[in-house]
C-alpha cells in the first residue's frame, strides 16, 4: 500500500519524476535489444563489447537527462544504476549461449574441431547432400574454395530460407580471436596494417580513458597488490619479455597469479593448474590482473584495441 500510494501521490503527478523513473528501464531494454543484434553469434570479447555497448547507451540517457534538466539525477544513482544493468546483461548473456547454445552445421570439408569444443556453441559435422537447413541457426563452410553444383544449391536454399553461412576462417577468428594463417591471401595481410592516422587518433583516445580512470585504477591496484601480498610470498608483478610493434621487444607487466618456486618448469597455465594462487583465480577470472598492462599502454608498447 506505501509503494502505490508513493507512486500514485509523488510520482504519477510530477512528469520530471516519471521521465526518470523510466530512463533507466529504458536504457537496460536498448541495451539488451543491442546486445542480442550485436552478439548473436558468440564473439570471445563479448565481456568487453556488452561494457561497451552500455557505455554508449548510457552516455545518450545522461546527455537526455542533463538537456531537459532533471533534478532528480545523482552520480551514484546513475553510476549504481549502470553497474547493475552491465552485471544483468553478461549474466543473462552468458545464461543464454549456455542454455540455448546456437546450433550450427560444419561441412565435412570444413575443421570441426574448434567449434565442438566452444561451449557457446552446439556444433555438427554434416554433408552438403544429406542436410536439413531448418535444423541449424548457421553452416559453416569454407568460402574460399570453389564449389561443386550441390554446395551452390545448399547456399541457394539457406538464402532461402535466411540462414547465414559462415566462412571457417572468418568465424574461427571472431570465437577464438585467432587467424588461421593457412588460407590467407595477400589482400588480407595487407589489412593487418592499420592506416598512420587511425593509429594516432587510437593513441589518443587510449591517452584520455586511462588518465581519466587513474585515480579508480590505482586505488584498485592498492588492494590487489595487499591480497597478493596477504595470499602468497612472491612479488606483486610478474614481469616477462614480449614482442610487440614491429618486432621490438619489451617487458610487459602482470599482477603475479601464481606460485614462486624453484621449478622453472615452462608450460602454459591450463585451467585447474595448482600453481594459481587463491586471489590468482579471480584475478584471472576477471582479467583484473592485467590492469598492470595500462602502464605498457602508457609507454606505447602495447594497445589497447589490436
Amino acid at each position: 500500500a506505501g509503494i502505490y500510494l508513493f507512486i500514485v501521490n509523488d510520482i504519477a503527478t510530477d512528469p520530471q519524476r516519471i521521465l526518470f523513473m523510466l530512463g533507466f528501464p529504458t536504457a537496460y531494454l536498448t541495451s539488451l535489444v543491442t546486445v542480442q543484434y550485436i552478439l548473436r553469434l558468440p564473439k570471445f570479447d563479448f565481456f568487453n563489447r556488452i561494457i561497451a555497448i552500455n557505455i554508449i547507451v548510457y552516455s545518450f540517457l545522461g546527455l537526455a537527462l542533463s538537456t531537459l534538466r532533471l533534478p532528480l539525477v545523482s552520480r551514484e544513482v546513475f553510476l549504481s544504476e549502470f553497474l547493475v544493468s552491465s552485471v544483468l546483461l553478461i549474466i543473462y548473456y552468458k545464461l543464454l549461449n549456455r542454455y540455448f547454445p546456437l546450433r550450427i552445421g560444419v561441412l565435412v570439408h570444413s575443421p570441426f574441431e574448434p567449434f565442438y569444443r566452444y561451449p557457446a556453441l552446439n556444433a555438427v559435422q554434416i554433408d552438403a547432400a544429406a542436410i536439413e537447413p531448418n535444423h541449424f541457426d548457421g553452416i559453416v563452410t569454407n568460402l574460399r574454395n570453389e564449389s561443386d553444383p550441390e554446395t551452390t544449391n545448399l547456399f541457394a536454399r539457406l538464402a532461402q530460407q535466411r540462414i547465414p553461412v559462415y566462412d571457417t576462417d572468418n568465424l574461427i577468428e571472431r570465437l577464438w580471436a585467432r587467424i588461421p594463417l593457412g588460407n590467407l591471401t595477400s589482400i588480407e595481410i595487407e589489412t593487418f596494417r592499420p592506416p598512420t592516422f587511425y593509429l594516432g587518433i587510437k593513441r589518443l583516445i587510449e591517452l584520455i580513458l586511462i588518465i581519466t580512470a587513474l585515480p579508480l585504477i590505482v586505488i584498485i591496484c592498492i588492494l590487489i597488490a595487499i591480497a597478493i601480498k596477504l595470499d602468497s610470498p612472491g612479488p606483486i608483478i610478474f614481469r616477462q619479455q614480449r614482442i610487440g610493434f614491429s618486432g621490438e621487444t619489451f617487458v610487459m607487466l602482470k599482477f603475479r597469479s601464481m606460485l614462486t618456486s624453484g621449478n622453472h618448469e615452462t608450460r602454459f597455465a591450463e585451467k585447474k593448474d595448482s600453481r594459481i594462487t587463491r586471489v590468482g583465480k579471480t584475478l584471472r577470472r576477471v582479467r583484473l590482473d592485467e590492469l598492470p598492462q595500462l602502464w605498457n599502454v602508457l609507454r606505447g608498447d602495447m594497445s589497447l584495441i589490436g
